[in-house]
């Protein structure tokens, strides 16, 4: 009896085994996976992309969507957070989505939480990039995924964009003394 018990305990071992090195192996095939798509997705057609609809104030808080679509529907998306007063980059998270389904509900979602407006790919890129130059000059540096964002924008100049992006925060007064509304006014 003790035979057939350590039997059954020896089978569900090598059962509990298998399962995991099916896993591990399917883990690593996604990983591959991932990896050789981010690199393929560089090829791939720029999709819609948007700006928070404040992104063209003097040191704006905001937030830029990137999207690079396959003729299947697969996306190659970009997100990022940007602080154009001091930080730079903030936070990025690059994701390859199944379709553009994926990417329509990912979009409206983030677009009710940020107010995201359409916007060209070249305006997009060069906030991101003028954002991560202002964030290197004050100290920070970019989240490491932004690494991987940047190797999505390839193909998009930048310099073509309609705007430029306002980078840290206003102005001081020339002299550096506050001036009233009299002074304003009358020039004094």
């Amino acid at each position: 009896m003790a035979d057939k018990r350590a039997q059954r305990e020896q089978k569900k071992r090598e059962k509990q085994k298998k399962r995991r090195e099916a896993k591990q192996r399917a883990r690593k095939e996604l990983n591959r996976d991932a990896r050789g798509t981010l690199q393929s997705a560089m090829k791939w057609p720029v999709g819609t992309c948007y700006l928070s609809q404040n992104w063209h104030e003097q040191g704006a808080h905001c937030h830029a969507a990137f999207v690079r679509t396959h003729a299947s529907g697969r996306s190659a998306v970009v997100l990022c957070e940007v602080d154009l007063a001091r930080r730079g980059i903030v936070d990025c998270k690059v994701d390859i989505l199944g379709s553009e389904e994926h990417v329509g509900a990912l979009m409206v979602q983030y677009s009710e939480q940020h107010a995201l407006l359409e916007s060209s790919a070249e305006q997009v890129v060069r906030v991101l990039l003028d954002a991560e130059a202002h964030g290197r000059t004050t100290g920070h540096t970019p989240p490491r995924a932004f690494g991987k964002a940047r190797a999505l924008f390839d193909g998009v100049d930048p310099e073509e964009a309609e705007f430029d992006v306002l980078v840290g925060s206003e102005a001081k007064a020339d002299d550096g003394e506050k001036k009233g509304w009299f002074s304003k006014l009358f020039g004094g």
